[in-house]
């Protein structure tokens, strides 16, 4: 029975290494493919410009390291159920540094506030190179709708920390409603986060 197996919709990029900078890209297998048996070698193999090692993943599942080129992984598909799977690549330079490729909600979205007051959650964010946190990754946090403020601003940068978290304080827009914050990082590959806080505006007397 074949499995079919996405092959390139996460790919981790590498920082600057020296005055060198590189990227993964799979050769092979393509995205979409449906592949069976053994993968391994030229048939699963990436390109990986300048990195000192290349981690392979399907889904959460660690498959192999590469510590030199060719960067080929190892994929015995019979021990995996019948579907579709994301078969992801991480290359790290010779620090053991690889760049955030992904910007996901932690917390802080789709809550209710006072109107023209601060959240009650800050809104925070996690980056990672797909399965781990990235420090020092500048996150902007972008008022988008809502006339809210973060730390006082439309926007503001937040640098993440050590685990690869970011947050920031919302003020919601004083005339209520829907707030739309916007978290994202330069040349981020994927998509920003989008925050929804809903502020209640109270009436005289309630």
């Amino acid at each position: 029975m074949k499995r079919k197996v996405i092959a390139t919709l996460v790919a981790g990029a590498l920082l600057p290494l020296a005055a060198q900078a590189g990227s993964v890209t799979f050769k092979a297998p393509l995205a979409g493919a449906t592949v069976s048996g053994t993968l391994g070698g030229q048939t699963c193999e990436v390109t990986a410009g300048g990195a000192a090692r290349v981690e392979f993943f399907l889904e959460s599942v660690a498959l192999n390291v590469a510590n030199a080129a060719p960067w080929s992984c190892g994929l015995n598909t019979t021990q995996f159920a019948n579907g579709t799977h994301l078969l992801k690549a991480v290359a790290y330079d010779k620090r053991g540094k690889s760049s955030a490729t992904q910007i996901n909600i932690s917390s802080g979205n789709n809550q209710r506030g006072e109107a023209g007051a601060p959240a009650c959650e800050p809104l925070r964010i996690w980056v990672s190179d797909g399965c781990n946190g990235v420090a020092g990754v500048k996150v902007t946090f972008s008022v988008l709708a809502g006339g809210g403020k973060v730390d006082g601003k439309t926007s503001t940068e937040v640098t993440t920390g050590s685990t690869g978290h970011a947050q920031t304080v919302l003020e919601l827009g004083a005339a209520g409603g829907n707030n739309i914050v916007e978290a994202n990082f330069a040349d981020n590959p994927a998509t920003p986060a989008v925050f929804q806080v809903f502020g209640i505006r109270r009436t005289p007397g309630e």
